[in-house]
């Protein structure tokens, strides 16, 4: 059987972020016809993973404006693609809950200008084999009770900001498929984690105080369980799923490594045994969900992907060797995105005296 995303031709919206560059670099080794990559290189691009799929003749690199209508038209209409991976987004919740413009313009109306553009050039094509992959996340649903699972039936209840543009956009993925026939999917996954990630996002940035002897904040009491994934697992699934999943459908990707924030530090500094930080419990941030963690059944059970990386302390203790290897790259990211490791979306908080 040959290999998921052979002799495709891929557009990778966000394709120079975290997850993207590296289903870039994925689809590329898998054989993949071509890889174009649509990306407004913000913040949080990771440049440095781009000069080696430069070198690749089947790569190509377009920096333009999600929201661009017109240029995304342009770049469908010149690349042809045959699968789009929907994955530009701000995607921080602290972020969002100090300023929310650039979630309404990135996950709202560039999903909408992704949709107007494909449904203007689906009319004009010749009838292919075509799908758009839209990537979400599980925030979308909510937050569970203390035991349970969310599932594609699972309805959006979703209780930040971040979260609400992300399910804005999945209806309006669902309802460009309904009216104008756009072929698409909807993905859903919990918490991604591996090398190239942005120092802002929980791992990264406590590898980075870890190892400036920094106290490791910590939101409220650390109970929050999350669902995480190894963006190496993650990309296997988008591409398994471009190959076989079925268009109208939502999937949660998922391989059920459910584990409270605390452990997560916990695991991290134990990693960096000279490091000589400490935890600290600081203020919760306003509607801070309490439990994430999906089923990922359907994904397993309709196109045969199955996880990698099993064990979650060999993926946390492989991902903090990554930071210690590169300390390079981060001091570069944190140096032109002007981000130290502060705390975000504060707005209407106030840490208490001495956190």
């Amino acid at each position: 059987m040959k290999p998921d995303l052979q002799g495709r031709r891929i557009l990778i919206t966000g394709g120079a972020g975290f997850i993207g560059s590296n289903l870039a670099l994925h689809a590329l080794m898998a054989g993949a016809e071509s890889v174009v990559v649509y990306d407004s290189l913000t913040y949080a691009a990771c440049p440095e993973t781009l000069p080696p799929l430069l070198e690749n003749s089947s790569f190509k690199l377009i920096q333009a404006d999600i929201a661009d209508e017109a240029s995304f038209l342009h770049c469908l209409q010149t690349e042809n693609p045959d699968r789009v991976f929907h994955l530009a987004a701000e995607s921080h919740v602290d972020r969002s809950l100090d300023n929310l413009t650039p979630f309404l313009r990135t996950n709202i109306e560039g999903t909408r200008a992704v949709l107007d553009a494909l449904h203007t050039w689906l009319k004009d094509s010749p009838p292919h084999d075509f799908l758009l992959l839209h990537s979400s996340t599980d925030e979308v649903f909510g937050a569970l009770g203390g035991d349970g699972f969310f599932s594609e039936d699972s309805l959006p209840e979703p209780r930040n900001p971040y979260s609400t543009t992300k399910a804005a956009a999945d209806i309006l993925v669902e309802t460009w498929a309904q009216c104008f026939a756009v072929p698409s999917l909807i993905s859903h996954s919990g918490n991604n984690y591996g090398p190239f990630q942005f120092p802002e996002k929980l791992i990264p940035l406590m590898v980075q105080k870890a190892l400036r002897d920094e106290p490791l904040p910590v939101f409220g009491n650390g109970a929050q369980v999350r669902d995480w994934i190894h963006v190496q697992d993650h990309v296997t699934a988008l591409a398994a799923l471009a190959e076989r999943g079925k268009p109208r459908n939502r999937y949660c990707i998922s391989s059920e490594n459910v584990c409270t924030n605390l452990e997560v530090v916990k695991a991290v500094l134990s990693c960096i045994p000279s490091s000589q930080s400490s935890i600290s419990f600081v203020t919760d941030r306003p509607g801070h969900d309490f439990r994430y963690a999906s089923s990922g059944a359907k994904l397993r059970k309709e196109t045969g992907w199955l996880p990698q990386m099993t064990s979650f302390k060999q993926g946390i203790k492989e991902t903090v060797n990554w930071y210690l290897d590169h300390s390079s790259w981060v001091q570069s990211a944190e140096m032109q995105s002007g981000y130290r490791g502060e705390r975000l979306g504060l707005t209407n908080t106030q840490l208490p005296e001495g956190a």
